[in-house]
């Protein structure tokens, strides 16, 4: 009876407010929890996701905007540090776009507006981009994706923002390279 109810209410606010407002609520129900991940090498990763999951100091946050969901994997030795907060707003695509670009500009990023990235008009509507920035930082090789989204709901349009960011560890990209260059096409002419 309340698992139906649940999903009832649930309807109703993605018609009326968009998918948004429902993972808002979902994943507040669901709360923050942490996954240990034993890689085939034997590594193991530590996950923690939710809405409380921690974030860099150096990231903002949009004006106005709930953080519906978070992830931040734990630093381990040769593996990349990366995570990612997606944002419920109710900001337009050229606010979004000028807030985390100056922000991150001041946070020592190189920000860029690539659009739709690599994809066109129709494929980035189907998919419901409506905007992507990206950034580098030179100084601790961090890279950063800022995703707007088109609006969802009939009554009280919402949308999402989506940001990731991730730092390679030098070890790690090094011993990749070796690894690939054992595998490329040799010269067969010599």
């Amino acid at each position: 009876m309340w698992g139906r109810l649940f999903l009832g209410v649930l309807l109703v606010v993605v018609l009326v407010a968009g998918y948004p407002y429902a993972a808002l609520v979902l994943n507040r129900a669901i709360g923050t929890s942490t996954a240990i991940l034993i890689e085939a090498n034997g590594v193991r990763r530590t996950l923690i996701s939710g809405p409380d999951a921690p974030r860099p100091a150096w990231l903002p946050i949009l004006p106005r905007s709930f953080i519906v969901q978070a992830a931040h994997w734990v630093p381990s030795p040769d593996r990349e540090i990366a995570g990612g907060v997606d944002l419920l707003t109710h900001s337009g695509v050229d606010e979004i776009k000028r807030f985390y670009a100056d922000a991150l500009g001041a946070a020592g990023f190189d920000m860029r507006d690539i659009g739709y990235g690599p994809m066109n008009a129709p494929t980035a509507t189907y998919l419901g981009i409506a905007n992507t920035l990206q950034g580098h930082r030179a100084g601790d090789d961090l890279t950063i994706t800022v995703t707007t989204r088109t609006a969802e709901g009939f009554i009280w349009p919402s949308r999402t923002v989506e940001i990731h960011w991730q730092r390679w560890d030098k070890a790690l990209l090094d011993a990749q390279a070796a690894a690939a260059s054992r595998w490329a096409p040799q010269d067969s002419r010599r």
